[in-house]
């Protein structure tokens, strides 16, 4: 921390009205220059200085500070402007970008040359003599977000929002007006910040295991508060009735086999029993996010039609602004079910948490969180109902064009010059610079003729580039139970079942094929036994004799594929040549190697 300096003198106790004041006096002639002094509680010399050069701005003393006031108001802006582009700088960027601008400046400086930054003083008088910032924790924003959300995309989607609800009668009617979204709880307590000793190396707390299971929450609520029962999901197979043994009135509990996230089937199955079951006769709204289980199936969608359900679907990477279960439901439910899993965890030590424990500890959540003050204030604070396309706030959209640099000519016009509250005199007059004693606007002047280098030349700010329009994983905001989407979906559905079709009858015939060759066989040889050829010249090579392998008394024919089709030789004839035998690809009879002129094919189908 940078000292905190108190002064061991009387000098310049007098406020800068005390010295007009005076000044006036004087020049009227109410008095002398003494009495004036004593009557100002001024100086006599200062008097007459001040009253000779005209000046009756009261200068700062002590050391002058690195950079003026108008290089930190620059600065000042500088990291507003970054913060308005999500990309908000840290305490140690703002002291390496001063150590950069005095160093490019040739501004005098006694910073750290070695770490090149300004010190942890000059950063800590900064920020006094800056109210307007403060140090504060930054929350991580994904890309897709920062380009998602848009005042173009919000904007379109108000308007369709503004459309259908005047189209279907539906402006002042919030009863029919639904939302529904789900989300995860962990079969786990979490122990968040506990009172104990200070200075204690580690606060340890028991938890029911290191990760929990995770069960899915559908929730649906409507624009008069009113929430319908949960309905939770489990991953397995086999249902047991003790899941559903305390769960709140109507709620139910579906198993998925897979894991315990919402699929097509398990919404399709909440829709038809959960929602039309209970929604009253006539056209409602049901507002939801564009997951792939919400809006890819057209048999669902064809079923929400059919029963005056109307469908509408959020833009992509915006429901933290735009759905009223994510801005006013969800963060009380998990806090709340944190709670009662801390409390179990306390009053049943030893145990862990399991499916059983479920029910009753969402009950406990569930009745504090839905609450009809909550469901109100999410329908309110999305622009939904009442309906308000203004009420997102601009802090809510990252900037993604940056703003126009200034010249040095505008310098003067672009600069807001904050001048901080003295310790010592809390009356420094707007136009002074306690830098260095001159007039801000002389310094401006002073710059704008010399062309120093701005922060944003030495760090520029990063842009995000606007959402992609050929990007088709893009969700905008669209009416799913319109004919024409209905229509589109239906289309994009037979295709791709065509194509499926198409892919899958390639591969049989593939396999087939494969089988087929497999079956046939390729070129095989077999090897010949110790086959001759007879000495006796007599005997022609037409008349072979056929042998018969004798095995004890019984004596057994061979089989044709053991004779060469085109000789008549048998294979293991020991009178024969040693020779190789070829198999046929086409008549798939076996020949002697010697007897055809192909290495594939025997003489016959040569």
């Amino acid at each position: 921390m940078p000292r905190n300096y108190v002064r061991k003198n009387v000098r310049a106790l007098w406020s800068e009205e005390d010295l007009r004041n005076a000044i006036e006096d004087l020049r009227n002639g109410r008095g002398s220059v003494r009495e004036v002094s004593r009557t100002y509680n001024v100086p006599a010399r200062t008097l007459m200085r001040r009253m000779s050069s005209g000046n009756l701005s009261k200068e700062k003393l002590g050391r002058k500070c690195c950079l003026t006031l108008v290089h930190e108001a620059s600065l000042v802006k500088y990291i507003q402007n970054m913060e308005k582009h999500g990309f908000a700088i840290t305490s140690v960027d703002v002291k390496k970008l001063a150590f950069s601008f005095a160093t490019k400046n040739n501004i005098p400086h006694n910073f750290n040359i070695d770490k090149k930054q300004a010190g942890h003083d000059w950063f800590v008088s900064f920020m006094q003599r800056h109210p307007e910032l403060s140090i504060r924790k930054a929350q991580g924003m994904s890309i897709a977000r920062a380009q998602g959300m848009n005042k173009d995309e919000c904007g379109r989607y108000f308007d369709l929002l503004g459309k259908i609800l005047t189209e279907n009668d539906l402006v002042n009617t919030p009863r029919k007006i639904f939302n529904i979204d789900e989300s995860g709880l962990q079969l786990n307590n979490n122990p968040g910040k506990v009172v104990a000793t200070k200075g204690a190396k580690t606060v340890n707390c028991v938890t029911s295991g290191e990760k929990g299971e995770t069960v899915s929450v559908i929730a649906c609520v409507n624009a008069e508060g009113h929430f319908l029962p949960p309905v939770c999901i489990f991953k397995g197979k086999k249902k047991k009735p003790e899941f559903e043994d305390g769960l709140p009135p109507g709620g139910k509990v579906i198993m998925n086999e897979k894991s315990a996230y919402v699929t097509t089937d398990i919404f399709k199955t909440w829709l038809q029993n959960h929602f039309i079951a209970r929604k009253e006769p006539g056209k409602v709204l049901l507002i939801l996010d564009g997951h792939s289980s919400h809006c890819s199936d057209v048999e669902l969608l064809d079923l929400a039609s059919s029963n005056d359900v109307i469908m509408l679907c959020l833009p992509s990477h915006t429901t933290h602004w735009l759905q009223p279960l994510d801005r006013s439901f969800f963060k009380p439910l998990k806090t709340y079910w944190s709670q009662a899993c801390n409390t179990w965890i306390h009053n049943h030590p030893g145990r862990k948490l399991t499916r059983l424990q479920f029910p009753t500890l969402l009950n406990t959540a569930w009745g504090k969180a839905a609450t009809v003050q909550n469901g109100i204030s999410g329908f309110r604070t999305c622009g939904i109902y009442p309906l308000n396309a203004t009420i997102i706030p601009d802090h809510a959209f990252i900037q993604q064009n940056p703003d126009p640099i200034p010249n040095n000519e505008n310098l003067e016009e672009n600069v807001n010059v904050v001048i901080p509250n003295d310790a010592d005199n809390n009356n420094i007059a707007p136009n002074d610079d306690p830098n260095n004693g001159v007039n801000i606007l002389d310094d401006v002047a002073v710059i704008s003729k010399t062309n120093n280098t701005s922060f944003e030349a030495i760090a520029p700010i990063p842009v995000i580039p606007g959402p992609s329009r050929c990007n088709k994983r893009k969700q905008h905001a669209e009416l799913l139970t319109s004919p024409e989407i209905i229509a589109e979906k239906r289309n994009k559905k037979e295709t791709k079942d065509k194509k499926e079709a198409e892919k899958l009858k390639r591969k049989q015939e593939k396999e087939r094929k494969e089988a087929n060759k497999n079956k046939k066989g390729t070129q095989k040889t077999k090897k010949k036994r110790n086959t001759r050829i007879t000495d006796d010249t007599s005997s022609s090579e037409s008349e072979l004799e056929v042998n018969t392998v004798e095995s004890g008394d019984s004596e057994l024919e061979h089989d044709e594929s053991e004779f060469c089709a085109q000789c008549g030789g048998y294979y293991f004839d020991k009178t024969g040549p040693k020779c190789d035998w070829l198999q046929c690809v086409k008549c798939h009879n076996w020949v002697h190697e010697i007897c055809t002129p192909s290495d594939k094919h025997c003489a016959d189908c040569v």
